[in-house]
């Protein structure tokens, strides 16, 4: 049966039975058993589409998608597809996929289409066809403008590779042409193209989003139209462009106002490094970046995240602004910071942050401490935990005792960072300032024990807390969570929950009912968000589905939060989870990361007991951490050396348990027992007479040596570095790719 007398056949089928082709009013989606229309069912592929397309027509949109679902369901081959493309034309797709109505099987025949169109793009004589088709007369022009945008952005590559560059300067009109009918599926891959090596390929994407683009293009646009290293017809092209975005007409260049250039960079640069940049993902939730890869001199997009997106974007963006300002000491600092974020992202979490010549690292020493605590500062203020990890490591090498110190009533970016809302650059930001050598108090000087307190407590495990009034429902909820991988405790009232929350050093999740007591709901949310131990920390608030809209609303302004609704299994409550576990600005540490994090805060607890940081450090608030480490197999010494450094009558006590009991191997009880008898010589003796007996019978017993006192650790000298300023910023590459998903 020829198409045309299936499309007759079948109006005439709908007309003599009487029945209406009109839709129902506010009928919505008629159920998929509402009677055909046709006298006679579809059977072959195209027999099904071309009755979808006559449903459409018909307003029988229940029929329609019936007859889409069974043409999708019998999975055409490429080859039908192509076909029905060549006899119906790409815009009857296109037009299908933008119907809300036959949403989403419209849009997956698309996709599958554009599967299809694109790997046509290896087959050299059909590509050789469309672009024949190109250059010809205008309705060839329109059909091959349509079969390529069938195929979507992937074409724009292929286009500027076979018809811009050398030997092509007779084409750029027609590419420009080609670009603004692709329309703004073409914008991305043209910003990606504006670093093109070749000079017609940088106008012709320039050109082509000035009639394109809109304000969100602009931040790009303005390094080619002011840089000193870009072409006078390349400025003349983006000031153009610019110019024909803002006010209409390409000629009003001089109403440009190029001296707030930098800033409209700046601004943009920052957005990508807060994490702020509002992405686009496909409609299969893919993002793909395009941008110019140097080393093959061509086009490319890459699937990855927002989070490398940004990072990629934000180099990239605080680099041009530098260059566009070279004396600006805030353009200077933000691409440091943008650089050792990047750097830090692209390295990976799970391993540690390059360093040696040509990392961000050596970059951040070259540059100075000033200059890197204001990277610093940037990265604490605008919350991006990687830039802060590595300027801190740098700072640890070259940072002076007066960067602890208050300046013009601020804190100091390192101190500063001791409350940054991440454990990972708490961790850090004590570590630099063990490593700075104070000489004096300093503001929150107090967070350098508890965040090593705090690291001495982390068991590896995720920890929860579950915070509700009914404590069966808590348990039922820790139960589940439990299925999940986490320890978590239970909380009737919020105030019992947040100490508990405190107390732990690998908090990963907090779960509140919303009838919170002892602190309602707000003030509990309000009070985790404020308190540094608990500002990074997911939060869930977990009820029956009815309250999502209300909960939802309320979480609008809570960072790293969501709401799960109760009464699902394991799984139903992993995907509600995991969204949230996902807004952390860094993955969680993994078992060994944890472990090694739990040593060096053994470490650095002893050294503080005994060297003249003593003075400035109160270990005391780490006495209890101290004591239920003292067991660990390989922290233990370090352990036992750092309690006993605090001159506290409990600590005696603490140390003969561990004498008495019988896990205690001998290695370590030697060592304890030595440790006691220094801490009564030094603090008095604390203990009963019958208790010091026992631990001189255990010394005598065990080495029958002289009780001498360890040695005072000696701080390691200062780095020397040599300052080389703004140059080595300058001459630093990027990469040209971002880190692909």
């Amino acid at each position: 049966m020829s198409r045309d007398s299936f499309v007759v056949l079948t109006l005439l089928c709908a007309l003599t039975h009487g029945q209406s082709v009109v839709a129902q009013v506010d009928s919505g989606l008629i159920e998929p058993e509402a009677p055909s229309v046709l006298a006679k069912e579809p059977e072959t592929p195209d027999e099904y589409f071309e009755a979808v397309l006559l449903m459409v027509r018909v307003d029988r949109i229940d029929l329609a998608r019936r007859y889409l679902r069974t043409f999708l369901d019998q999975e055409p081959d490429e080859a039908t597809l192509m076909r029905l493309r060549d006899i119906h034309g790409s815009s009857t797709f296109l037009q299908l996929s933008n119907l809300e109505e036959m949403r989403p099987q419209s849009q997956e025949l698309l996709r599958r289409l554009q599967a299809a169109a694109g790997r046509q793009l290896s087959d050299p004589s059909r590509l050789d066809d469309i672009i024949a088709d190109l250059q010809g007369d205008d309705r060839q022009r329109e059909q091959a403008i349509r079969d390529l945008k069938l195929i979507g952005p992937e074409a724009i590559p292929v286009l500027l590779d076979r018809l811009s560059g050398d030997g092509h300067t007779n084409t750029h009109e027609l590419l420009v042409f080609t670009m603004v009918k692709f329309g703004a599926v073409a914008i991305e891959p043209l910003l990606g193209a504006i670093d093109a090596q070749d000079q017609q390929t940088r106008m012709i994407a320039i050109e082509s989003l000035g009639w394109l683009g809109d304000e969100y293009v602009v931040p790009h646009l303005w390094y080619p139209a002011l840089a000193a290293d870009q072409p006078e017809i390349v400025h003349t092209t983006a000031l153009q462009a610019i110019s024909r975005i803002r006010y209409g007409a390409p000629e009003q260049t001089n109403l440009l106002d190029t001296s707030a250039a930098v800033d409209e960079v700046f601004d943009r640069a920052v957005q990508h490094f807060r994490g702020e940049f509002p992405w686009s993902p496909d409609l299969d939730g893919i993002l793909t970046v395009w941008t110019w890869d140097t080393d093959e001199d061509r086009l490319v997009g890459v699937v990855t995240s927002p989070a490398n997106a940004s990072a990629f974007m934000a180099e990239k963006l605080a680099r041009q602004a530098m260059l566009l300002m070279p004396e600006s000491e805030a353009s200077q600092a933000l691409f440091l910071a943008a650089t050792m974020a990047h750097e830090r992202i692209r390295a990976g979490w799970n391993q540690p942050a390059p360093s040696g010549p040509g990392t961000a690292h050596d970059l951040a020493l070259s540059s100075g401490p000033g200059l890197t605590e204001w990277a610093l500062g940037m990265a604490v203020e605008h919350g991006n935990p990687a830039a802060a990890l590595v300027a801190l490591t740098a700072l640890a090498e070259m940072a002076s005792p007066d960067q602890l110190q208050k300046s013009a009533g601020m804190l100091p970016p390192i101190v500063a960072a001791l409350d940054f809302p991440n454990d990972r650059v708490q961790f850090a930001a004590a570590m630099t300032v063990l490593n700075i050598e104070p000489i004096e108090s300093f503001p929150r000087a107090h967070r350098v024990v508890e965040i090593f307190s705090q690291a001495l407590i982390d068991d590896g495990a995720p920890h929860g807390v579950v915070i509700d009034p009914n404590v069966q429902r808590a348990v039922d909820t820790a139960s589940m969570l439990g299925k999940l991988g986490f320890t978590a405790s239970v909380a009737p009232t919020a105030r019992e929950g947040f100490n508990q929350a405190v107390a732990h050093g690998d908090l990963s999740l907090i779960v509140l009912h919303p009838n919170t007591i002892r602190w309602e709901l707000t003030q509990t949310v309000a009070n985790f968000r404020s308190d540094s131990r608990t500002a990074g920390v997911p939060l869930v608030i977990a009820a029956p589905e009815p309250a999502r809209f209300d909960m939802q609303r309320f979480l609008e302004q809570v960072p790293i939060s969501g709401f799960v609704a109760t009464g699902g299994d394991a799984a139903h409550w992993l995907r509600q989870i995991e969204p949230v576990l996902a807004q952390t600005n860094s993955p969680p540490l993994t078992s060994e990361q944890k472990r090694a994090r739990m040593e060096a805060a053994a470490s650095a607890l002893r050294y503080l007991s005994r060297s003249p940081l003593a003075s400035i450090f109160d270990l005391a608030p780490a006495e209890i951490p101290l004591a239920e480490s003292i067991n660990h197999p390989a922290a233990g010494p370090d352990v036992v050396l750092a309690l006993a450094g605090i001159g506290r009558p409990s600590i005696q006590r603490r140390l003969l348990d561990v004498i008495l009991s019988p896990v205690s191997n001998d290695e370590l009880r030697q060592l304890v027992t030595r440790e006691l008898l220094l801490h009564m010589e030094r603090h008095g003796q604390l203990l009963s007479e019958h208790e010091v007996n026992i631990v001189h019978d255990v010394w005598n017993g065990e080495t029958g040596a002289t009780v001498e006192s360890s040695p005072v650790d000696e701080p390691d000298a200062s780095p020397t570095f040599t300052e080389e300023g703004v140059e080595a910023l300058l001459s630093h590459p990027v990469p040209t790719l971002p880190l692909a998903e």
